[in-house]
C-alpha cells in the first residue's frame, strides 16, 4: 500500500504531498518557464549553426530543408516563455510543444536521413529533452511513449531487416529508460524547489505567529517604493495593550496567548488588502494600499473582531492601532508616513489606559512596591502540579521552575518551619487540600507559621490566592509570603 501511495505521488504531485505541491506550483511553472526560455536559446542557435553547415558542405545540403523548418519553430517558443510571465497556463503546451519539435526532428534525421541505419539521434533526445524540465510524470511519461509509438511506426513503414527490429527494441528501451530518468530527476528538482520554499518562507515568517517578520516587512515595502508610491499606500502599527501586566499576573504563556490572538484577529482582518508583519513582542504592522473609506470599514471590522475574541488564558484581548496614508504627508516618502503612523499608535494607547483609569508608569510602581513587601511570590498551576518563581529571596532566582507540591514538602521536612506550627503547614500546603478548597469558591487561603531565618523562627504569613480567571481548566494560583509582626 506504502509502495502504491509512493507511486501515486510520483506520478501525479512529483513526490510530493497535495498541499506541499499546492505551495510550490508556481515555482515549478516558473522554473520550467526559465527552462523553456533557455533550451530554445540553445537549439535555435545549434540550428542555425547547422543551417550555415549544411549551406557550405555540399554532403549536408539535404538537410538545409530541415533546418529552415525547424530553427523558426524554435525560436517562436521564446514567445512563449515570455508570455508565461503573464499567462502560466500556457507554459506546459509551449514545453510539449517544443519537444514535440525536436522529436519530430530526431524522427527526420533518423527516418528520412538515414533510412538504412540505426536510429541514434532521436533515442539520445527522447532521453536527455525531458530531463530538462519538471513536467508531471504522469503527463511526462505518456508523452513519451506517444511519441515512440508514432516513430516505432515510422519505423515499421520505412526500415527493414535488422535495422527495423534494432530500432524498435531501442526506442522501446530509451522510452521506457526516459519514463523512469526523467521521473526520478522530477522529483528531485521538484523537493529541491520545496526546500527553497522552506528555506525562504522560515526567513520571512515569524514562528509564533504566522505573520510576517520585520525582514518581510522591508522587502515588501521596498516594493511598494520601487513600484511607485500611491496615494493610499498605507502603514498601521499596532500593539497589544497591557501585555506586561498578562505575563508578570498570568504567566508567559498566556502573553503568548494574547499575542497570537492579536496575530489572528490582524490577519482575518487585514490581509485582504495589505501585509501583516510581527515586528516585535507586542509590535504588528500592515502596509498595503487602502482608502479612506476602506480604511475606516477595516477599522470598524478589527474592533468588532477584537469584542468577539476569546483565549483560553486570556478573556479579552485589545490592541491599539494608527494608521496613516501617503495622501496625508507632504512629501509621498516613507519616513513620513511611518512617523505619522507612530504617532497615531501612542495616541491611541494614551486614550487606552486613560480610558480605563490606569497610568502606567504608576501602575508600575505600585506593582513593584507590592511586590518588594513580600519575601517570595511564586505562580502555580494546581492541574500540573507545576510552578515558577516570580520574586525571590536570592537575586538571579526569579523564573526558576519546579513541582508545586515537591517544593512546599521538601521545606516543610527541611527544619525550617517551627515544629509546632507543622502539622497545619502541610495541612494547608496540600495541593489536594488546597484545590478543594477553591473548588468550594474560596478566593484565599491563609496560612500563618513560623520560619526559620538565621538562628530563630520569625513569624510569616503565607496567602495562596486564586487568580481572576481560576476554574477547573485553569487552575492558576499565586503564593505570597510576607514578614510579619506576632508574637512567638
Amino acid at each position: 500500500m506504502k509502495l502504491l501511495e509512493n507511486i501515486k505521488r510520483t506520478l501525479f504531485t512529483f513526490g510530493l504531498e497535495k498541499q506541499e505541491y499546492a505551495l510550490i506550483r508556481d515555482r515549478i511553472f516558473e522554473d520550467d518557464r526559465r527552462r523553456l526560455l533557455s533550451a530554445s536559446m540553445i537549439v535555435s542557435a545549434f540550428l542555425l549553426v547547422m543551417l550555415v553547415v549544411a549551406s557550405i558542405v555540399p554532403e549536408l545540403n539535404h538537410s538545409r530543408t530541415v533546418y529552415l523548418v525547424a530553427t523558426p519553430l524554435t525560436l517562436a517558443h521564446l514567445a512563449f516563455s515570455y508570455i508565461g510571465k503573464k499567462h502560466r497556463h500556457l507554459i506546459a503546451p509551449g514545453v510539449y510543444s517544443f519537444m514535440t519539435v525536436v522529436f519530430l526532428f530526431g524522427m527526420h534525421q533518423g527516418v528520412v536521413t538515414a533510412p538504412e541505419e540505426q536510429t541514434v539521434s532521436f533515442l539520445v533526445l527522447m532521453v536527455a529533452v525531458p530531463v530538462w524540465f519538471t513536467m508531471k510524470p504522469s503527463y511526462m511519461i505518456r508523452f513519451v511513449y506517444v511519441l515512440a509509438g508514432i516513430y516505432i511506426a515510422c519505423v515499421v513503414t520505412v526500415k527493414t531487416g535488422y535495422v527495423r527490429t534494432a530500432d524498435i527494441v531501442n526506442t522501446l528501451v530509451y522510452a521506457t529508460a526516459s519514463a523512469l530518468i526523467s521521473s526520478y530527476y522530477t522529483v528531485i528538482k521538484s523537493k529541491r524547489l520545496y526546500a527553497e520554499y522552506l528555506t525562504e518562507r522560515l526567513s520571512r515568517t515569524d514562528m509564533l505567529t504566522g505573520l510576517g517578520n520585520r525582514a518581510a516587512c522591508t522587502e515588501d515595502t521596498e516594493r511598494y517604493i520601487a513600484r511607485g508610491i500611491s496615494d493610499d499606500f498605507t502603514i498601521i502599527y499596532l500593539d497589544v495593550n497591557e501585555l506586561k501586566r498578562i505575563n508578570d499576573t498570568l504567566g508567559h504563556h498566556a502573553g503568548d496567548e494574547l499575542i497570537v490572538g492579536a496575530a489572528d484577529c490582524i490577519r482575518q482582518v487585514f490581509s485582504k488588502d495589505g501585509g501583516c508583519y510581527r515586528t516585535g513582542g507586542d509590535e504588528f504592522i500592515v502596509v498595503g494600499e487602502f482608502s479612506e473609506e476602506r480604511f475606516r470599514v477595516l477599522s470598524e471590522e478589527f474592533e468588532q473582531t477584537m469584542e468577539n475574541w476569546t483565549g483560553n488564558w486570556v478573556q479579552k484581548l485589545r490592541v491599539s492601532f494608527g494608521g496613516a496614508a501617503a495622501r496625508e504627508v507632504p512629501v509621498k516618502d516613507v519616513n513620513h508616513i511611518t512617523k505619522l503612523a507612530d504617532k497615531r499608535l501612542y495616541q491611541a494607547k494614551a486614550l487606552y489606559y486613560s480610558t480605563i483609569g490606569i497610568d502606567r508608569r504608576e501602575y508600575q510602581k505600585v506593582f513593584r512596591t507590592l511586590c518588594d513587601s513580600y519575601i517570595k511570590i511564586l505562580q502555580a498551576d494546581l492541574k500540573t502540579d507545576t510552578c515558577k518563581v516570580v520574586r525571590a529571596e536570592i537575586q538571579g532566582r526569579e523564573g526558576v521552575s519546579g513541582i508545586f507540591s515537591g517544593w512546599m514538602e521538601e521545606f516543610g521536612n527541611s527544619g525550617r518551619v517551627h515544629p509546632d506550627d507543622l502539622a497545619e503547614y502541610k495541612k494547608k500546603t496540600n495541593i489536594q487540600y488546597l484545590r478543594e478548597a477553591f473548588r468550594s469558591g474560596k478566593s484565599t487561603v491563609h496560612l500563618f507559621y513560623r520560619r526559620k531565618l538565621g538562628d530563630e523562627f520569625r513569624a510569616v504569613m503565607a496567602e495562596f490566592m486564586a487568580s481572576s480567571e481560576y476554574s477547573e481548566e485553569n487552575q492558576i494560583i499565586y503564593l505570597s509570603i510576607k514578614n510579619i509582626d506576632r508574637d512567638q
